[in-house]
């Protein structure tokens, strides 16, 4: 997908320009209009169609069975990859669309092209590192943290967050039972 490529060379967004108000979807929000800061206005685009909840819960949901279906299917799935570098860069990389793209397409692209480059890391029958898997509550709780976007650096940008980080160091180092290494270490 063209955004792979955007982000891993650095490169500028191609043909973009700012937005202004006066170009905004007609009832669309405008900065600061979702729970304090610019939200859902990053899809007011010119032709973009509004995000409402409806699409958002139905993007997650979509998303959800497709990252369920790779979950379930991984102990019929091959352990190693089916595709090399270049096949994998035909279907990631490629030039930025020029308008708005529906984001279930974005998903169910970035699935098709990316599934023949995965590595069945969270299967029982992989045995080439040690990097573990995702158990399925680390998983659940990864989707939420992702969702919640927070920034843990300061409390003022993220209470929940910031303890959270704050609770989680001392449980480790007492259940990994190295209380003085891990101190030292974090």
């Amino acid at each position: 997908m063209a955004w792979l490529a955007y982000i891993s060379r650095g490169r500028g967004p191609q043909k973009t320009a700012p937005i202004s108000f006066e170009q905004r979807t007609p009832g669309a929000p405008t900065p600061g209009s979702v729970s304090g800061h610019g939200g859902s206005d990053v899809y007011s685009r010119p032709g973009a169609r509004p995000v409402t909840p409806m699409t958002i819960r139905r993007l997650l949901a979509e998303t959800a069975e497709v990252a369920a279906s790779y979950l379930e299917g991984i102990s019929d799935r091959p352990v190693g990859w089916s595709a090399d570098v270049q096949e994998l860069r035909s279907g990631l990389d490629g030039p930025l669309p020029e308008l708005p793209v529906d984001p279930m397409q974005v998903v169910t692209k970035l699935a098709a092209d990316a599934e023949p480059g995965l590595v069945s890391s969270p299967s029982g029958r992989y045995f080439g590192f040690v990097i573990g898997g995702a158990a399925p509550a680390a998983l659940a709780a990864d989707w939420l943290t992702s969702a919640w976007d927070q920034n843990a650096g300061l409390y003022v940008c993220g209470p929940s967050a910031a303890v959270v980080e704050e609770v989680a160091g001392p449980g480790l180092q007492s259940s990994l039972g190295c209380p003085l290494m891990c101190r030292l270490l974090s």
